[in-house]
């Protein structure tokens, strides 16, 4: 007699409405993308980080706030963003995070962060395309700044 055991998984589904899907293709409409997923009545008060898992032509599949954290951090759950990222097939992430304080020049750790996730993704053949520091009004770009 076999014995079945219950073993603890992680399941991503997503449903893709063929001819709707996302094109984020350049800096200002991934921000654009940003402003209407997170929820700007909390955005001054504490960072959020988000990844956003696309396809081999850019077309967004899915995002997934990955953490939220105090007023000036939050820690990044890397193997869930890309446990995540694994089980939609994606081809390539885009970061973001805000600054409550609106400051959009990255800090130090938001460079070795986006260091050490590119380094990753490279080991499962995806890219990240862009990191995103976000406010209400504007961002900053790693990508547009040529800092990937």
């Amino acid at each position: 007699m076999e014995t079945k055991v219950d073993m603890p998984f992680i399941k991503v589904s997503y449903h893709r409405d063929i001819g709707s899907s996302i094109n984020l293709d350049n800096s200002l409409k991934v921000y654009q993308y940003c402003l209407s997923i997170w929820d700007r009545d909390i955005m001054d008060l504490y960072e959020e980080f988000y990844c956003l898992y696309l396809d081999r032509k850019n077309r967004l599949i899915g995002s997934r706030m990955i953490n939220a954290g105090t007023v000036s951090s939050t820690i990044v759950n890397i193997p869930l963003l890309f446990a995540i990222a694994v089980q939609c097939n994606c081809s390539s992430i885009i970061l973001a995070h805000n600054h409550p304080s609106g400051e959009m020049s990255p800090s130090s750790q938001d460079d070795d962060l986006t260091e050490r996730i590119r380094t990753l993704a490279e080991l499962f053949s995806m890219k990240v395309l862009d990191h995103l520091i976000v406010s209400r009004h504007r961002y900053y770009s790693y990508a547009d700044e040529g800092r990937l």
